[in-house]
Formats: C-alpha cells, sequence, structure tokens
C-alpha cells in the first residue's frame, strides 16, 4: 500500500498521507517522507488528507505532531484528518492550536476530498 498518494476530486489534486495503523517508528518515518514530498511543492498550493485510523502514537506523539505541523505549514492551503478515535481526538485538540488554519475532521475520505476540492 502506497503511503502517500494522489487522488482528485472535482478537478483538484489532493495528497493523501497514510499513517493508518503505523506503530510510533512507522509514523515519525513516514512524517519525515511527507515533508520530503511537500518542500518540493509551492508555498500554499497543497490539499491534504491525513488517515490515522488505528495508528499507534507514542510518547512524545503531541511534539512530534507540533515539529510536522510547523515543518510542513507552508505548504499547505488545506488539510482534513480521517480516522480519528476518541484517545487521537484528545491528541489533536490539545495540539489544534499549533496547525493548520484550515483543517477540518471527516469520516471518511469521500468526504474529506469533497470538502478540500472547495477550498
Amino acid at each position: 500500500m502506497e503511503r502517500i498518494r494522489t487522488i482528485e476530486h472535482a478537478g483538484k489534486e489532493i495528497l493523501v498521507f497514510d499513517y493508518g495503523g503505523l506503530d510510533p517508528d512507522g509514523y515519525r518515518q513516514l512524517m519525515k517522507d511527507v515533508i520530503r514530498t511537500l518542500s518540493f511543492r509551492p508555498p500554499a498550493s497543497v490539499r491534504t488528507v491525513t488517515i490515522v485510523k488505528g495508528t499507534r502514537f507514542g510518547v512524545g506523539a503531541a511534539d512530534d505532531i507540533k515539529a510536522y505541523s510547523a515543518a510542513v505549514r507552508p505548504y499547505v492551503r488545506a488539510s482534513a484528518v480521517v480516522g480519528l478515535s476518541a484517545l487521537q481526538r484528545v491528541i489533536f485538540h490539545a495540539v489544534r492550536p499549533f496547525l493548520s488554519s484550515t483543517l477540518e475532521t471527516f469520516g471518511s475520505v469521500e468526504d474529506a476530498a469533497a470538502w478540500l476540492s472547495q477550498q
């Protein structure tokens, strides 16, 4: 399965980052790969969907997410998160002030893509 892929919705390109089921080492490596991928894009040009269903966050996850968000923020136009568990929602709300201002949560990639295509 490709962890970084491109989809299209309503003529808009959307990058999908699939963290689903990853352990802490896996999601940290994918964060590095995502940052590298986005660094080749123009500023404020990318629409993203981040899938987190089943991701196992470790100690320091909030700090990891804050650092990751600071690194990708210049490239992101709008973001959506899909698959938050109850515990992930707690972490999400704790780091929300550090994330992109144009960020929403959704239950499915399809719903997220529909919203992102309007951004």
